[in-house]
Order: C-alpha cells, then sequence, then structure tokens
C-alpha cells in the first residue's frame, strides 16, 4: 500500500505528462497530464487503432501509445532504457521523438527510478516543425488532387505497399469502397481484382512485371469481363528520387468502354453509307434494264393480238414492277436527300415496308398480318422516314421471333385515334421485353443483342423519328407473349382549299386516285390495260431522245411513235446538242446521267444558247432522289420520269409538257436562274 501511495504521489506532484513502466515495458500508471496529452486526439482515433493489440491509455505496452511505423523502434528503446535505468540511472542513447497514435509527435526521457520495480517516462510534446507541416499539407493536396482527376490513379511504394488510391480507380475497376480501402498491397489489389480480368492469369502477372520494374513508361490496354465488361488503358511510369533510385510507380487508369463502343459504331455507320453508295450505284444500273423490262411488258399487254394477253407476259409485267418498287425503296433508304414534308397515307408507307420484308420473313417462316384501315386521314411526314422506323420495328420483332428457334407471326395494324391522331401498331408472338430492361431500349447503343448482330441504335432512331414528327411511341408486353409497339402520329391539317369540298372517305379518294391504278397493277388484282384517255393530235410533233442505253432510247420511242410523233434517238449529248441547234423540234427528253456532257450541263447549253427547247424539255432519270439533282430540277422548274417507269408515266409526262405554255417573263427569269 505504501509503494501503490509512492507512486500516486510521484504522478501527482509532476505537472509534466508522466507514465509509469515496469521492467517489462507495461504500464502501470499516468498522471493526469499524460491523460490531457493522449486524450487529445480525436476519439475515432483512438477507436481505430491499426493493430488490434494496442492497449487502451493506462494499460497494455508502452510502445502500444504509438503509431504502427514507431512502435518496434518504441519496444527496443524500452528494453535498452529499462533494462539500463535501475543500474545507472541514465538513459543509453539520446531520448528519442516519435509519434503517438493521436499524431502527436514526443520527445521521451526516462526519469530516475520511481522506485526499485518502477521507471517513470516523460513525454515532452514537441512544436510542430515546419518541415512536418509542410508535409502534411503536400500528402493533403496530393490526395485532393488525385480526388479531382478523371482517370483513375494508384500509386506505389518501392516496397509495392499502395500510397494512395483515388476514388475514380475504385469505381471504373469495379470495387466497392470497402474493398478498396482493404487493399493495401499490390498482392491484395490483385486478389480483389484478377478475377474480374478477361484473362485473369495474364492479368496478374502483366502487373507484377511492371512491379518488377523491367520496364520503363508503360501504355497499354486491360480487358475487365466483370461485373461489367470495360476496356481500361493503364500509363504506368517509375517515381524516381534525385540520385535516380526507384521510389515506387504511378499508374494512370482511364476508361475507354465509351470510346471503343463509339469508335466499332463510327466504324459500322462508315460502312452502311458506303453501302448506301453502292447500292445507290447498283440502283442505278438496274434502272435501265428495269425500264425497258418493264415497258416492253406493259407493250405486251397492251396489244390486242393473242401474244400480248398470254398469261406469261401477265407475269414478267407483274414481277418487273415488284422489283421496280423494291428499286425505288433502296434508293429512297439509301439518298442523302433533305428531310421533307408532305402528306402521307401511312398504309402506303406499310405496305412499300411489307414488299421489302416479305421475302426474308417467309424464308423465316415468319408470317406478316395487315390490319390496314382504309378510311385512315393523311399525316405530315417524310416518307423515308416512316419506313426506316417501320423497318427498324419489324427487324426487332423479326429477331425476337428467331430466338425462339420457330417461325412467329407479325402483325401490322393502323386505325385511328380519335379525330386528330392515327396509330400504328407491330406485334409480335416472340418472348417479349423484360420489364427490367424496357426503361433503356430506347438509349443508344444499348442492345442485348450479342457483339456484331445489334448496333443498339435502331429503337434510338425509331423514337427520334417520332418524336420530329409529332408523335408518341408506347411499349408494352402482351399477356400471352410478345411485344406490342404502339406509335401515334397527328393528323395532317387540310389545305384551306380543301376545306368544305373534302368529307373524310371523299379526301382519301381524291388523294389517291392518281395511284390507285399503279397500286392495283402492282398487285396483281387487275392488267393495267385501261384505255388511254383521249388526247390532242401529235401527228407532225418531232421529239429528240438524248439517251446513252440503247434499250431505254429504243423503248421511249416505241412509246411516243405509238402516239403518233416523230422521234429522233441520239446516244451522245454533244451529237445531240448540235442536232437541237440546227433542227426544229418540239420536245427533247434527256437522261440525267450521260457519259461526256450529262443532263444537266445539255440543259445549260440550250438556256445559253437562247434554244425555245429550254421550254420543252423532259428529263428521264434514276437520280432523282439525290439532293443535288432534286436542287437542280426544283430550282428550274424541270419536269421528270423516274427510273423504272411505266408507259403511261412517260406518256403522260410527255403531253403535259407539249401542251404546256410558257410565258416570256418566266421563260427569262427560268435562265436567268440557271446562268
Amino acid at each position: 500500500l505504501r509503494r501503490a501511495a509512492r507512486h500516486r504521489t510521484l504522478l501527482e506532484s509532476n505537472s509534466d505528462a508522466t507514465i509509469l513502466l515496469d521492467a517489462a515495458g507495461t504500464i502501470r500508471g499516468l498522471n493526469r497530464g499524460a491523460r490531457v496529452l493522449l486524450g487529445e486526439a480525436p476519439a475515432e482515433l483512438s477507436a481505430t487503432r491499426k493493430h488490434a493489440d494496442s492497449p487502451p491509455y493506462g494499460e497494455g505496452l508502452f510502445a502500444g501509445l504509438f503509431c504502427a511505423r514507431e512502435q518496434e523502434r518504441i519496444k527496443a528503446w524500452s528494453r535498452r532504457t529499462l533494462a539500463a535505468a535501475p543500474d545507472t540511472g541514465t538513459e543509453p542513447h539520446e531520448p528519442p521523438e516519435a509519434e503517438l497514435i493521436n499524431g502527436v509527435r514526443v520527445r521521451i526521457r526516462a526519469a530516475v527510478p520511481a522506485a526499485e520495480d518502477r521507471t517513470a517516462v516523460l513525454l515532452e510534446p514537441l512544436p510542430a516543425s515546419d518541415a512536418g507541416k509542410q508535409q502534411e499539407r503536400a500528402v493533403a493536396e496530393l490526395h485532393t488532387l488525385l480526388e479531382w482527376v478523371e482517370e483513375g490513379v494508384v500509386l506505389f511504394g518501392a516496397d509495392e505497399t499502395i500510397r494512395a488510391m483515388n476514388t475514380r480507380f475504385a469505381q471504373i475497376a469495379g470495387l466497392a469502397p470497402g474493398e478498396a480501402e482493404a487493399c493495401t498491397t499490390l498482392d491484395e489489389l490483385l486478389a480483389c481484382l484478377a478475377e474480374n480480368a478477361a484473362e485473369p492469369e495474364r492479368f496478374a502477372e502483366r502487373w507484377r512485371a511492371l512491379a518488377r520494374g523491367t520496364e520503363g513508361g508503360v501504355r497499354e490496354e486491360l480487358q475487365l469481363a466483370r461485373p461489367v465488361p470495360r476496356v481500361l488503358e493503364r500509363a504506368a511510369r517509375p517515381v524516381l528520387g534525385a540520385a535516380g533510385r526507384r521510389l515506387g510507380r504511378v499508374e494512370i487508369y482511364r476508361d475507354l468502354t465509351a470510346q471503343r463502343v463509339f469508335q466499332s459504331k463510327l466504324l459500322q455507320t462508315e460502312k452502311l453509307a458506303a453501302l448506301g453508295q453502292m447500292v445507290t450505284g447498283v440502283a442505278h444500273e438496274l434502272s435501265n434494264p428495269l425500264t425497258s423490262i418493264l415497258g416492253y411488258a406493259q407493250r405486251l399487254l397492251l396489244r390486242n393480238d393473242v401474244a400480248g394477253r398470254t398469261e406469261e407476259a401477265r407475269q414478267i409485267y407483274q414481277e418487273a414492277e415488284r422489283a421496280s418498287t423494291i428499286l425505288r425503296q433502296l434508293l429512297l433508304t439509301a439518298r442523302e436527300a433533305r428531310p421533307e414534308r408532305k402528306r402521307v397515307a401511312l398504309n402506303q408507307v406499310v405496305l412499300r415496308a411489307m414488299e421489302l420484308q416479305r421475302f426474308g420473313l417467309a424464308a423465316e417462316k415468319i408470317q406478316l398480318e395487315l390490319d390496314l384501315d382504309p378510311a385512315l386521314p393523311l399525316i405530315s411526314a417524310d416518307p423515308g422516314q416512316l419506313q426506316q422506323v417501320l423497318m427498324n420495328l419489324i427487324g426487332n420483332a423479326r429477331q425476337a421471333i428467331q430466338q425462339q428457334g420457330h417461325g412467329g407471326t407479325i402483325r401490322l395494324r393502323t386505325a385511328r385515334d380519335g379525330d386528330r391522331r392515327v396509330v400504328l401498331e407491330v406485334r409480335d408472338d416472340g418472348p417479349g421485353i423484360p420489364e427490367a430492361i424496357q426503361a433503356c431500349i430506347f438509349d443508344p447503343f444499348f442492345t442485348t443483342k450479342p457483339a456484331g448482330v445489334g448496333t443498339g441504335l435502331g429503337l434510338a432512331i425509331v423514337l427520334s423519328v417520332v418524336r420530329e414528327h409529332g408523335g408518341q411511341v408506347k411499349l408494352s408486353n402482351l399477356p400471352g407473349g410478345g411485344a406490342l409497339f404502339s406509335i401515334e402520329f397527328p393528323v395532317a391539317a387540310i389545305p384551306a382549299i380543301e376545306i368544305g369540298q373534302r368529307s373524310g372517305v371523299a379526301q382519301e379518294k381524291i388523294v389517291s386516285a392518281r395511284d390507285s391504278r399503279r397500286s392495283i397493277a402492282r398487285e396483281g388484282l387487275l392488267p393495267p390495260t385501261e384505255p388511254a384517255p383521249a388526247r390532242a393530235d401529235r401527228s407532225g410533233t418531232r421529239v429528240l431522245v438524248v439517251e446513252d442505253e440503247p434499250t431505254v432510247a429504243r423503248l421511249i420511242a416505241d412509246v411516243l411513235e405509238d402516239e403518233g410523233i416523230a422521234v429522233d434517238v441520239l446516244l451522245d449529248g454533244r451529237a445531240a446538242l448540235d442536232r437541237a441547234a440546227h433542227e426544229p423540234y418540239d420536245l427533247v427528253i434527256c437522261d440525267m446521267k450521260m457519259p461526256g456532257l450529262d443532263g444537266q450541263n445539255f440543259y445549260k447549253s440550250l438556256v445559253r444558247a437562247r434554244n425555245p427547247l429550254q421550254d420543252k424539255f423532259l428529263f428521264v432519270t434514276g437520280d432523282v432522289i439525290a439532293a443535288h439533282t432534286q436542287e437542280f430540277l426544283e430550282r428550274n422548274r424541270l419536269p421528270h420520269v423516274a427510273k423504272p417507269f411505266r408507259v403511261e408515266e412517260l406518256t403522260e409526262n410527255v403531253h403535259r409538257v407539249l401542251d404546256r405554255r410558257t410565258a416570256p417573263g418566266q421563260r427569262a427569269a427560268a435562265a436567268k436562274k440557271t446562268q
């Protein structure tokens, strides 16, 4: 008891921070000053000691009061000092300086023994040095900087301990916050990440090769397969001291996933653009022979003899007509023309899209059913963009049905939705769309298909086009399986001139009257042998045909000669220009694309020469959908017939131009624009 009292008296009589230790370095008492010094640290620091064996204040080893990196040194000092103090009463070495677990640096002094089995140790707080403050500030600034950069950063020490790691690295590597904090060495980091790599063994070996320091600066790509596929770029560089000694290395990581996806989609887009150009060229070349086949087949059907009434002639005409429709749709899809808005019959767009998909769907045992409202009002739209929307939706339904491994049905339906809107529905009996991804399917580049199968752009294009047209898209899964896309479009406004002149049904009939005979012929329901309307006598009329394709030129001549018109055919533009300058003609029919002197320059030459044929000009071209061709025709108000054409299309336009009267003022204005 007297010994304990002496110890308490010694501690309380000393205002300095004093700790009593036994010969083993165990704490046997602390005075108030020591408790205040040790209690200056925030509570959470003392509650989160890095070593589980660090004692709470007032018990345990003296070395446990210090931070982890100081403990071994303090243990060694304690052994030497406590062993020497009873004999000499002095320290064997200079008093050491060390950092407590609360971050305070102190100088440690051993006083004379307080008793035969106790030694008093004084802790003298040291003022923070400028160098220490600068180092602390530099560390804080480094961590702040690392958190601000967009790239992931990992700083390794020479012993492959992780000195710093920012949050961005943990995000792109797929590490949870707790996992990132637990990784203090390269081996621990590899244990967390190696299984996420596409090639775990190569991934780990490559990282260890960097640690061995066999290379200087390195830039390479890493493939992570989990938790989501990612492509990372790693740039690693050694950190060298003033003498060139390797102190560690810094690794910087960039997430290239979005960039790689964008590059892949851009490459796909370039391929599609090149394919579109190729399709345009091929379609233009095919338009000439198709024009000849279609025209001569129709001429056979118009004959009154037995040869013209054979079923074979009818089949030739119908198949040529179907091929012509497909060709025009290919050109329309691949065009580079500006979007246009005009009054469109939605049912016609559905029929055209169905023609393009019919063969492929039949080959895959997929039925295409139509339920079209015959009294559907017109909408204001770009028919090419609408067709693209429908093709994308049919294509998605087609791929969904293919996943089931057997055939199925795609149903297209049009209907009214009140007086102001129409509805287009595309439904299939495939597996449907999971609810978990329904909110994402319209996002650009989102796809559930394997690489190389889906672009992830189809539904994004659908949504964009529909919204541009003032419509909306709705998606739902059908109770019996399958998906339903419902698209609403506003009805086109009726021009003022038509108000009071048409009812809903009558309006539809008048607008579609021009195309009714062609649509019936295309479906093969009735032969295109309607009698031509009475026209003016054309005897004595002379027409110059300028066409580099002999069969098309001959067809045009045959058709016009049946009308009683005299026709001269020239295959060369320059020779035709010379003929037009010296001989009188009532009309020029000219192809747009020709070797040597093309159609546009042929027309401009007539304008410069003030040749009256500039007002009696008809283009026959397979390039009418190109933007520059459209602009030229519209600017000069020139009529044209698109290849492949039917006999009645040609004759109607020829008679219209021959009957046209152009005022001198209009002729002068057109000439001025062209010049």
